[in-house]
């Protein structure tokens, strides 16, 4: 699992980075089979993080949101 060994609270940018650069390669299952991911698709896997961070937020279990920082490039279709 992608951050199994973080706990929420310490996840940042640079991690978030990581993860991403790693699916992006191929070098991860989980995410269907070990094959490389668009950016579209890193896109939709940032945002859903982020949608998950931002709940935290909400509930005040959280004080800043690790994918903030991160930018990807949109590709068109």
């Amino acid at each position: 699992m992608a951050f199994a060994d973080k706990p929420v609270k310490s996840i940042k940018a640079e991690h978030v980075e990581k993860i991403l650069s790693k699916y992006a390669a191929g070098e991860v299952d989980g995410y269907g089979p070990f094959k490389p991911k668009s950016n579209n698709t890193l896109l939709r896997m940032k945002a859903v993080l982020s949608s998950i961070l931002v709940y935290g937020i909400n509930k005040n279990y959280l004080n800043k949101n690790g994918t903030e920082k991160v930018r990807i490039k949109a590709e068109p279709n």
